[in-house]
């Protein structure tokens, strides 16, 4: 059992979230202004839902931190994390389109171990395409523990580098909404 911290609970969060929270028996937090309280009852609290990230007490809890934030908010909410303790083995995982690994290490601890991940939608409904690049600090048994979470929601392929994600960004993460 893993302790994954959300952040940002919009569409996709929500999509993952929702499967994962029937498929797993891993423990969730989610940090949502918005979807907070929804979360909250939705879940009957078997999921702790928080409106900042303040409320959250202790970031060396968890095992997996995933963003999934749009664009455009991604550097004010990454301004929170520069001060925080992790767990060494704890694995960054990012939703975030257009983002480069090189963004995050800006606001993470150094030799963090990341991982980018271009889901789409099908994913809700277990038959999505999940597009992953690590960076090279990621252990074998994290990139394990990466690929079974996300195969929960579809199918797994790793890429050779990030140029390649940049590539499945358009077609497999905006193609199905077309």
């Amino acid at each position: 059992m893993n302790k994954i911290l959300l952040i940002g609970c919009g569409h996709m969060g929500s999509a993952l979230l929702t499967a994962w929270s029937s498929k797993t028996n891993n423990r969730f937090s989610v940090v949502d202004p918005v979807q907070y309280k929804k979360i909250n009852q939705r879940f009957n609290k078997r999921i702790q839902a928080f409106k900042t990230l303040n409320q959250v007490r202790d970031f060396l809890l968890f095992d997996v931190i995933i963003f999934a934030v749009k664009p455009q908010i991604a550097r004010s909410v990454l301004e929170n994390f520069k001060s925080r303790q992790f767990k060494k083995s704890v694995i960054f995982i990012s939703i975030i389109a257009g983002k480069k690994i090189n963004f995050f290490n800006q606001f993470l601890p150094l030799r963090n171990q990341f991982i980018r991940v271009m889901p789409n939608m099908p994913a809700m409904i277990d038959q999505g395409m999940s597009c992953m690049v690590p960076n090279h600090y990621v252990s074998r048994f994290n990139k394990n523990k990466i690929e079974l979470l996300f195969s929960k929601v579809g199918s797994i392929l790793w890429l050779k580098n990030e140029v390649e994600i940049n590539k499945v960004t358009a077609i497999s993460g905006s193609g199905p909404g077309y």
